[in-house]
């Protein structure tokens, strides 16, 4: 087969990693060509033709023939939030493979307490012991970084805090007012969801932690790009990580 210098974009791109790439072998009719791992696939009057892609594997037509390919692989260097999360999960993780086997005890009968007590929506099965820790633990060392997960569950339910709180857009940022101070060991998380339009919905899956804070009275900024933005708050309780659900403030356009 004589070369045609790629004239119908059949050269495989590769694995791209820190924005650069590499080629991928082809092989057409035996021979190779700018692209090793690929085949070319002779499709019956049935199957007429492939697109798109399966497990690690990318149909792509052209003049030949429909082309088979290795998916090309993508890696992004994680942000810093992911890093603290993973960081996070590891420590939440040893902290329940150590725990006695009376505190392994003690976080099964709160999770059976709960699933008693909250049935389950959508018919998901009730949270077990260790997705209870680990969720509790989690949020404990997302509110405090340096806090140490507790062993043993809350021995209390957790109702919030009398406070009640408003947002304003501001030049740069949003404003989060608190009508009192928090009750000792009660932060209020601050949420924001960014939105393409005003015509947007909010989901609550979509907010993302700004901060936790501890209001003694006043009002805290939340720095933001100028856009639209929905905030929403909740309360947590610092040392079990018990949260409230959450409590949306609207829709906000920041210039």
């Amino acid at each position: 087969m004589r070369s045609l210098g790629d004239p119908w974009g059949i050269l495989g791109l590769g694995p791209r990693i820190r924005h650069r790439s590499g080629t991928l072998p082809l092989r057409i009719d035996g021979r190779t060509a700018y692209d090793n791992g690929m085949s070319l696939l002779k499709l019956g009057s049935l199957a007429g033709s492939l697109r798109g892609a399966a497990g690690n594997a990318v149909y792509v037509r052209s003049p030949y023939g429909t082309i088979l390919r290795d998916r090309p692989a993508v890696w992004n260097e994680p942000t810093p939030a992911q890093i603290d999360c993973r960081q996070r999960m590891t420590r939440v993780g040893g902290a329940w493979s150590r725990l006695s086997l009376a505190e392994a005890a003690a976080w099964k009968r709160y999770a059976q307490a709960l699933a008693a007590s909250e049935p389950p929506s959508d018919g998901a099965p009730p949270p077990n012991a260790q997705q209870v820790f680990v969720r509790l633990g989690l949020k404990v060392l997302q509110a405090e970084p340096g806090a140490t997960v507790p062993p043993l569950p809350p021995t209390n339910a957790f109702l919030g805090d009398a406070v009640v709180v408003s947002a304003e857009a501001l030049s740069g940022s949003l404003r989060f007012t608190a009508s009192a101070p928090n009750a000792p060991g009660i932060l209020t998380e601050l949420l924001i969801q960014p939105l393409r339009s005003v015509h947007r919905r909010t989901f609550p899956s979509r907010y993302r932690t700004a901060a936790f804070v501890p209001f003694s009275g006043g009002a805290y900024d939340v720095a933001v790009k100028p856009g639209v933005f929905a905030a929403a708050y909740r309360f947590v309780r610092a040392a079990t990580g018990q949260e409230t659900g959450i409590a949306e403030l609207g829709v906000f356009v920041v210039r």
